[in-house]
């Protein structure tokens, strides 16, 4: 094949690796519910954290139950975000985690959030699995490279874990009744959530949790790809007029 066919081809396979989406990969460490998040994970480094007293919560719902976390973008790429919890069940489940773009309305206070049927647009929804040890745990949700989600500085955001049925997973909250992060609250709930009657009635409370970010990696303009396509049409009929 011609030289320069060639390494037109590699360049827009390059591309598209560059835009393949790969797995959310999960992780986890032993640690108690007070322990500082790392500094960076996945490749980002902490955006927002939020560590202290602790009271458990136990999702154990006959259907799905949702627990998480809302906030506000920062305008640089998801890289990562951590939650504390123990496995809770004798043998490992299957959970789902969501990422939800809310748009320019917040902070998000309402039943609804962390639910994928409410309106909004799920950026993210990933499964991993969690059980077979009670001890508390940092557990972490690696999103760099290709999986990163560049987070808006103007919108919304909620992250959730929906839990499977029969689930006894325990997760683990902030110990002050109100939300300590301006711009995000905490709740749990079956179907639609409720407020988290751990914080008090009718109060919020935030979910221990950590969000990792990092400058979103440079994507190629319509004209790149337009370029791109222009040289290997150029390459191609070069290569043709040499053959015949």
């Amino acid at each position: 094949m011609n030289r320069k066919l060639s390494s037109t081809l590699a360049a827009v396979l390059c591309l598209s690796a560059l835009n393949a989406r790969a797995a959310v990969s999960f992780s986890q460490v032993d640690a108690t519910d007070t322990t500082a998040w790392t500094a960076s994970f996945g490749g980002g480094n902490l955006a927002v954290s939020m560590v202290g007293s602790s009271v458990a919560m136990t999702v154990a719902n006959p259907g799905s139950g949702y627990f998480g976390q809302s906030f506000k973008g920062d305008g640089q790429a998801i890289e990562g975000w951590g939650f504390f919890g123990n496995g809770g069940n004798s043998s490992a489940l299957t959970y789902t985690i969501t990422l939800l773009d809310y748009g320019t309305s917040g902070p998000i206070d309402t039943y609804s959030e962390f639910n994928p049927a409410t309106a909004a647009t799920t950026l993210v929804a990933a499964t991993f699995s969690l059980g077979g040890s009670s001890g508390k745990k940092q557990m972490f949700f690696d999103f760099s490279g290709s999986d990163a989600v560049t987070l808006s500085s103007t919108h919304y955001y909620s992250m959730s874990i929906i839990s499977p049925s029969g689930s006894s997973a325990t997760f683990h909250r902030l110990g002050a009744g109100a939300s300590t992060y301006a711009d995000g609250t905490g709740a749990y709930g079956n179907g639609v959530l409720s407020p988290d009657t751990f914080a008090g009635t009718g109060a919020l409370r935030d979910t221990i949790f950590a969000l990792y970010t990092a400058p979103a990696a440079a994507v190629p303009e319509p004209s790149t790809y337009a370029a791109i396509s222009g040289l290997l049409v150029a390459a191609f009929a070069a290569s043709r007029r040499k053959r015949s």
